[in-house]
């Protein structure tokens, strides 16, 4: 089954250590996850993302992370159980300031491949052997500037706040996935990108429940 935008993307910004916002995951799709998209200065570390804060709350994993040496990202995932509008709680261990980006996908099965870069001028990544259906999402942080999403991407989101932030997806053929942003020359960044890979099949979102 291919995957698709279930819920579409919409961006936070904090400037504190213990941030609580709501994301409406719908009912009626399959196989779906959730994936939140955090970019931060390398000061801070991210400790905790949870789904469902406000009832139950279910841990997120980190798929990928990257520190530079100024900025840093994290891709967190999960297939949630519970649907509906419910709470991100995201903990951190001080307060710095972040910017955030949440999507929902239906057709997913797990993640795969992933990469990260670091450093100055061209953030770009290399996600090798992934398999023909996947889509691929990467996430940026870079000291202010403008930024671009390089060809065959589309952008979900970007801002800025104490650094400039943003988050694409890419489509998978099979094999290597090239991805990058362009931006100003001398800006440090860092950057991060995981597949998610297509699912063949699977249980509805009727077969969890919906809170709210």
């Amino acid at each position: 089954m291919a995957i698709t935008t279930h819920a579409s993307a919409t961006e936070q910004t904090f400037d504190s250590d213990d941030f609580t916002f709501t994301f409406n995951l719908p009912s009626g799709g399959d196989n779906v996850m959730l994936v939140v998209c955090i970019s931060h200065e390398k000061a801070e570390t991210v400790t905790n993302v949870d789904w469902n804060n406000a009832v139950s709350p279910v841990a997120m994993t980190q798929s990928i992370n990257t520190e530079g040496s100024d900025k840093a990202v994290s891709i967190w995932t999960l297939k949630p159980g519970v649907f509906g509008n419910l709470e991100i709680r995201v903990r951190t261990a001080s307060s710095k300031k972040f910017g955030i980006i949440v999507i929902g996908f239906a057709g997913v099965d797990a993640t795969g491949a992933t990469d990260v870069d670091d450093g100055t001028n061209t953030p770009d990544i290399a996600l090798t052997s992934t398999v023909s259906g996947s889509l691929c999402i990467d996430c940026l942080s870079a000291e202010e500037n403008t930024v671009s999403v390089d060809s065959g991407q589309t952008e979900l989101h970007q801002g800025a706040n104490g650094m400039q932030y943003g988050a694409s997806t890419e489509p998978s053929t099979g094999g290597t996935v090239d991805m990058g942003w362009t931006m100003e020359s001398g800006k440090k960044f860092a950057y991060a990108g995981v597949e998610l890979t297509e699912a063949a099949g699977g249980f509805p979102h009727s077969q969890g429940y919906i809170i709210g």
